[in-house]
């Protein structure tokens, strides 16, 4: 049956392409957008699906239908691999893949996890809290995070008795909202690029990195997800009993067994300093970097003590600046590698690297997509459209609903900022008006689409059964995908309630991400209380 559906659509789409040659459409202009979120959906593949939106907008734009591959590779392609910002994003994604490779490599990471569990007994909460923080810990990839903690930790969680569907709920909702926030991961990168195609489409000229920086406050549901587990935890609260899925201490026995014997293994002279240095070393150097990049484009190395600290990194090379701090780290964790490891330090770092591959390809057909788009002036169309019918002040809410809707059903955060963000940067230049308290003359609305883009890929993303990361935490924490998604949506639920309302409502009112903010604090803080309230009529968790 799905076989019959994939030829179907294989057979459909073409035709359509062609049609839309002769026909002026009124879709035309996001045609391609729309062909890359069913390729994504049908086949559930992002890389997919985004090369095939990309070839689809080449095939309306070339002169000729038999020269739309041609034109795919030398209009669409080439000049988005020619671009400097580009081929250093490239760059540093693979850099990063390689940095992941060398903490894993090396089994620091796992002898922190085993330093932090040693004993014969802990209580479940405690294990939980470790849980939590090891998902701060390791922000520089979401699904490493995601396999790293969920595989490290199981073992605990059933030798303290904890249900693995919390393991699984803690690890999934510490993944993918640390690594989205992060100022420095594996998806910083894709992010940034994002964020540079919908400025271009735009015509404006701005760092991306500041624009990043300018949206992390409004990133609403990655804040507010990551607080409710703290008050989950803390308030021991399950709104789906867990009770009948509590581990058996006898359940996959070999199987835990054979994950610590081989970390074991693996952990022989691995020392912490292999993981702690490496990453104090990136923290200090990123922003120290970029310092000292922006006060040699603002005073030519004379100092930037009368500059704002935002115009000093705003003014920053900040793809150039992250190569060479992710390289410096690399170097950094490759000095303090364990001679031990049963893997060398080289491999290991190609291993990274070739585990990025996937995502890097991503980052091509996205800005393959996105050139279509931009040729296209699909921005321009999607102004016109929405102009008149949409009030200011619903755009980032009606983003975030339409992003999470995307994301849930294609499975894919990366695939869904690919298609979001650079359609929404140009909508919101548009309609919004520029504020003079920025130091820019980026419209005030941009900083809010874009995050309400970035909460919606994660919150479709955590909904999803069809999600990498959620078959990759399921399937490391011991249970099934349905199960983790079943018991984790409710929280995931809440988490977007807070967002949208009283979020990206206030957002999109007082043109200021701040606000939203406060108010999602002050609700998460009266549901700790109700919380506790409803705790101390109730009891505590038993297993506590």
């Amino acid at each position: 049956m799905r076989f019959s559906r994939n030829v179907i659509i294989l057979t459909i789409w073409p035709i359509l392409l062609l049609m839309s040659r002769q026909a002026e459409w009124v879709c035309t202009p996001v045609l391609p957008s729309l062909c890359a979120l069913t390729l994504v959906f049908v086949f559930r593949s992002a890389l997919l699906g985004l090369a095939g939106g990309a070839l689809a907008g080449a095939v309306i734009l070339a002169p000729s239908a038999w020269g739309s591959p041609l034109f795919l590779l030398n209009d669409l392609l080439l000049p988005a691999l020619q671009s400097r910002w580009n081929l250093c994003v490239l760059m540093f994604t693979l850099i990063m893949g390689g940095f992941v490779g060398l903490l894993n490599g090396g089994g620091g990471i796992s002898t922190l996890v085993n330093r932090l569990t040693a004993g014969a007994k802990h209580g479940s909460k405690r294990m939980e809290w470790v849980t939590y923080a090891l998902g701060f810990g390791c922000f520089f990839d979401g699904l490493a995070n995601s396999m790293l903690v969920g595989s490290t930790m199981r073992p605990v969680y059933d030798r303290t008795g904890s249900p693995r569907s919390r393991l699984a709920y803690i690890v999934d909702s510490t993944s993918s909202p640390v690594a989205c926030l992060a100022l420095l991961s594996t998806w910083i990168a894709y992010q940034l690029s994002m964020i540079k195609e919908g400025l271009n489409a735009a015509q404006i000229e701005a760092n991306p990195y500041s624009m990043f920086l300018s949206s992390l406050p409004g990133n609403y549901y990655c804040w507010f997800t990551l607080i409710l587990v703290a008050i989950v935890i803390h308030r021991r609260w399950n709104i789906i009993s867990t009770a009948s899925k509590r581990s058996d201490p006898n359940d996959d026995i070999p199987a835990a067994t054979g994950v610590e014997l081989a970390k074991s293994a693996q952990q022989q002279g691995a020392g912490l300093h292999t993981v702690w240095l490496p990453l104090l070393f990136m923290l200090i150097m990123l922003p120290t970097s970029l310092w000292w990049s922006g006060s040699q484009a603002l005073h030519g190395g004379s100092g930037a003590s009368d500059a704002q600290w935002f115009d000093t990194f705003a003014a920053a090379d900040t793809a150039l600046m992250l190569v060479f701090t992710g390289l410096s780290t690399c170097l950094v964790a490759a000095l303090v590698y364990p001679r031990s490891a049963p893997v060398s330090y080289g491999k290991a770092f190609m291993g990274g690297m070739e585990r990025m591959l996937a995502p890097a390809l991503i980052l091509v057909a996205a800005w393959a997509l996105s050139s279509s788009l931009k040729q296209l002036d699909a921005g321009v169309w999607i102004g016109q459209l929405l102009s008149g019918t949409v009030p200011d002040w619903f755009l980032p809410g009606l983003i975030f609903l339409a992003a999470a809707s995307i994301s849930f059903l294609t499975g894919t955060s990366w695939g869904t900022m690919g298609i979001v963000i650079p359609l929404v940067i140009p909508l919101a230049a548009s309609i919004g008006s520029p504020d003079a308290a920025v130091h820019s003359t980026v419209p005030s609305m941009i900083p809010s689409v874009i995050a309400a883009a970035f909460s919606g890929a994660v919150f479709g993303d955590h909904c999803s059964p069809i999600s990498d990361t959620t078959i990759v935490s399921s399937l490391a924490s011991g249970i099934e995908p349905f199960e983790h998604v079943r018991t984790q949506m409710p929280y995931a639920l809440i988490a977007a309630g807070f967002a949208l309302c009283p979020g990206f409502i206030l957002a999109g009112v007082t043109e200021q991400l701040w606000p939203g903010l406060i108010a999602g604090l002050v609700g998460l803080v009266l549901l700790w209380f109700l919380l506790g309230k409803y705790n101390g009529k109730h009891g505590e968790d038993p297993k506590e």
